[in-house]
């Protein structure tokens, strides 16, 4: 196996952040966009129910690079609603099988793959074609999405998916596909902050838990993590896994809940950006703290949302 490479871990840590900017001015717009070494501006794809699904593919000097972005935060304001629909797609939680991929994934996310793919599919053929290696990385629940391209690209199209770096994902399937996963792409890192919690999301969402126990299928929410550990550590060194780490954070998982920022953790410049590439955060990055002078558009969506609610029980 080809060992972790920290110069491309930053420079795709970088093209996940850069997709947080397409809905607020553009890809280029980003502060992050210089470092992600694209030697021209990368194709953009949207998808989904108000755009929540979205990828971006462009060359590099190391190769192609194949990115997925993440839920989109809450804000006040024009992307409030966007946001609401991307949480409402992301706690679509049941693991099925689906058609390209082997054992059972988060339908929610195979969903939005399926939105993407015949756009991301044409674009990746044609950068790869000459021989070109191909990167695949993603954040959150883009890190989901990539290793989910990652394998369908690489069983049903012959793509060489050099290697797969995600940062802060969560479970991403059950054993069977984690099995397969792990036999088919070899060079899988997984970047994990310290305090970020969603890694653990299978522990820490109650309802995942409750559905587990009460149902009649239990392994319709048994998540499983694929590829290799690498994990930031309180001093923003990148360490290997070891048998004892993931025990002593699974130990600490209530500390961060209810004494550290879990939500800052879990974000690129914030939580990753110091192990990953020895910087830091941008103040003009799209995940620093702001808000929109817009609150009445939030409060419109609440209303529509609620509706819809209201016409699908009156229907029943």
């Amino acid at each position: 196996m080809s060992e972790f490479d920290p110069a491309i871990a930053c420079r795709l840590l970088k093209a996940c952040e850069v997709l947080y900017s397409i809905g607020l001015g553009g890809a280029k717009t980003s502060p992050y966009y210089p470092g992600a070494g694209f030697l021209a501006p990368p194709a953009v794809h949207r998808a989904g129910r108000n755009s929540i699904d979205a990828c971006l593919i462009g060359r590099t000097t190391v190769g192609a690079v194949l990115a997925f972005r993440g839920t989109v935060l809450l804000r006040a304001g024009a992307h409030f609603c966007q946001s609401i629909d991307d949480w409402m797609s992301d706690f679509r939680l049941e693991l099925r099988a689906v058609d390209g991929l082997p054992g059972k994934v988060h339908i929610g996310l195979a969903h939005s793959l399926a939105n993407l793919w015949p756009d991301l599919r044409r674009d990746v053929l044609e950068l790869t074609r000459d021989g070109t290696p191909l990167y695949v990385t993603g954040h959150s629940k883009g890190a989901l999405l990539a290793s989910y391209a990652a394998l369908r690209l690489a069983l049903n199209e012959g793509v060489d998916v050099r290697a797969v770096y995600v940062f802060g994902s969560p479970g991403v399937g059950n054993t069977e596909f984690a099995d397969h996963y792990d036999r088919t792409i070899t060079r899988h890192w997984r970047i994990e902050g310290c305090h970020d919690i969603v890694p653990f999301f299978d522990i820490v969402v109650p309802c995942i838990r409750f559905r587990r126990w009460w149902t009649r299928r239990p392994d319709s929410y048994d998540y499983r993590q694929v590829g290799r550990l690498k994990y930031i550590d309180a001093t923003d060194t990148l360490v290997d896994d070891s048998p004892g780490l993931r025990r002593r954070r699974r130990a600490r998982l209530l500390a961060d809940l209810l004494f550290r920022n879990a939500v800052t953790a879990h974000l690129l410049p914030w939580g990753y950006l110091g192990g990953v590439c020895h910087e830091r955060p941008h103040p003009a990055s799209p995940h620093a703290p702001y808000g929109h002078a817009a609150p009445m558009a939030a409060v419109r969506c609440v209303l529509h949302r609620l509706w819809r609610l209201a016409k699908g029980f009156a229907r029943k």
